[in-house]
């Protein structure tokens, strides 16, 4: 009964998202940071690493970088690539127009990971956002990850 009732306040605290729901039962949670970026300039739409973008266009505030090697100091458990389609505006802080991506900006290439959940704290400070900050809103503004393939191409979202 205790386990049901759990798992019921686990789906309304993070929605349907199987894979937050399944670490956080596992005591794990999942954190991800920016791997890159598809960006339209002029006519042209091209996918750019993180280190190349940040030459073509502003880099907001509060963009979660990451440091993968002191968060693999931390033990990864699991890795995945995602992206967040950023067709309509894409804040990283809630009411910080500083933190807001370029309309340029299309999709964001992601790297996730799981990490044990007393290391949340130290994540974050390595410059990763915990998964489920895009589901809570808050500091952090509601927007969809979805898991991909790895690597990000840059044509997982190809309306764009």
């Amino acid at each position: 009964m205790k386990k049901g009732i759990m798992l019921l306040a686990l789906v309304a605290l993070f929605g349907c998202e199987d894979e937050d729901i399944k670490a956080t039962i596992e005591g794990n949670t999942r954190v991800f940071a920016v791997d890159g970026f598809k960006l339209e300039i002029g006519n042209l739409t091209e996918y750019y690493s993180l280190d190349e973008a940040k030459d073509l266009i502003f880099i907001p505030n509060n963009l979660p970088e990451g440091d993968y090697a002191g968060l693999s100091n931390l033990g990864i458990s699991e890795e995945e690539c995602g992206y967040i389609d950023t067709s309509e505006q894409t804040c990283f802080a809630s009411g910080e127009t500083g933190s807001c991506l370029p309309n340029n900006v299309k999709m964001l290439g992601i790297n996730i990971y799981t990490i044990a959940m007393e290391d949340i704290d130290e994540a974050a400070k390595l410059g990763y956002y915990p998964t489920i900050a895009s589901h809570l809103g808050g500091q952090y503004v509601d927007f969809d990850i979805t898991t991909s393939h790895c690597p990000i191409s840059g044509n997982e979202v190809l309306n764009q």
